[in-house]
């Protein structure tokens, strides 16, 4: 054992030698007063995060500094004399201004609403393969052309993520959410009547993935036989046919996926009408009687209302009546007496 010693400590020596001689050439000598800016500004016998902790200096006080490492690290001393190390991001120099921060940009407001339902939804199981698609299109006034805002669908599409996230246990990773959508990102979504094989699709795991769509902006009839269509936040009054998304291309695209069940929630009229305006140019003078698409497969359409009616919301703008109703509903409400059958259970009959 003793032969042992004999061998390790002659190393070690040489080492706490080696690294005073190392301290003592890079140390640049200082003298000033600096204030101690952190809570947890620890004292240690080396310039060492890991080397052992002599102390700590109180918040607020002031500490005589005698050195400095390029590595950061300041010798710190009491009564003149050398006391251990510190990090220099605990101290500041005394009189010197504190630290700039960046000011916050306020965030301009587009006068959209955008708080979600204050509605508590129930706690549901996790299921890691459904998916979601939100689309809220409020915003026709920047892209789009002589179509009027729909005010509430940015608080409309926020309350429903809350809902699919909370009670349907949709994951935030496979939520697709999407706020003023263009005509080409739900094209790149649902695919077109070229391909039905958009991102949706991709998404699907055969057999297993529940879908749920959920969609709020305009909607409108175009063409001589009235096809109803979505319309995106980029689209053009007077050419509706042209830059419109079908809603008979969606079905069937949808039809087509190898979803379990596809669920689509629309608070969306397509009578061309809405509460802040007419959606159909006013230039064609022609009526247009919206008809209704055909629903295939394994698909479930909650809608506003019908083909030719108005959906409506709030006089404050805060939310669809739909919307504010439907999800109200699913959030207990329409469990509970005279409405349900206080079961626990919220559900639709198919």
């Amino acid at each position: 054992m003793a032969s042992l010693i004999e061998s390790v400590l002659p190393v070690e020596l040489a080492a706490i030698k080696a690294e005073k001689t190392r301290i003592t050439q890079d140390l640049v000598p200082e003298s000033g007063s600096y204030r101690v800016i952190s809570s947890k500004a620890t004292v240690r016998r080396r310039p060492d995060a890991g080397a052992e902790a002599k102390g700590n200096l109180t918040q607020g006080s002031l500490v005589a500094v005698v050195g400095r490492l390029p590595s950061g690290r300041l010798r710190v001393a009491q009564g003149g004399k050398p006391f251990g190390w510190v990090h220099r991001t605990v101290l500041r120099t005394e009189g010197a201004p504190s630290p700039k921060v960046a000011p916050v940009k306020p965030v301009k407001s587009t006068g959209f609403s955008i708080a979600p339902l204050p509605v508590t939804f129930p706690k549901g199981a996790q299921q890691p393969d459904d998916i979601a698609v939100i689309i809220g299109n409020a915003d026709y006034a920047k892209l789009g052309r002589d179509i009027p805002d729909v005010h509430p669908a940015h608080a409309d599409a926020a309350s429903f993520k809350r809902y699919a996230m909370t009670t349907l246990g949709i994951r935030k990773g496979n939520i697709i959410d999407m706020r003023d959508a263009t005509g080409a990102r739900i094209e790149r979504i649902f695919g077109s009547e070229r391909t039905y094989k958009g991102q949706l699709f991709d998404w699907v795991r055969p057999g297993e993935s529940r879908v749920w769509i959920y969609y709020a902006g305009h909607g409108a009839p175009a063409g001589k036989e009235g096809t109803a269509f979505l319309v995106p936040a980029d689209a053009d009054a007077a050419r509706i046919e042209i830059n419109g998304y079908p809603l008979d291309t969606l079905y069937a695209n949808l039809s087509r996926m190898p979803a379990q069940s596809v669920t689509v929630v629309l608070e969306a009229c397509f009578s061309g009408a809405s509460q802040a305006g007419t959606v159909i140019s006013r230039a064609s003078g022609i009526f247009v009687r919206p008809k209704a698409p055909v629903i295939l497969g394994h698909i479930t359409v909650i809608a506003t209302g019908g083909p030719d009616q108005m959906a409506s919301w709030e006089e404050d703008s805060s939310h669809g009546l739909f919307t504010k109703y439907y999800l109200t509903g699913m959030s207990g409400e329409a469990n509970k007496t005279p409405y349900g059958n206080a079961d626990g259970h919220v559900a639709y009959e198919k």
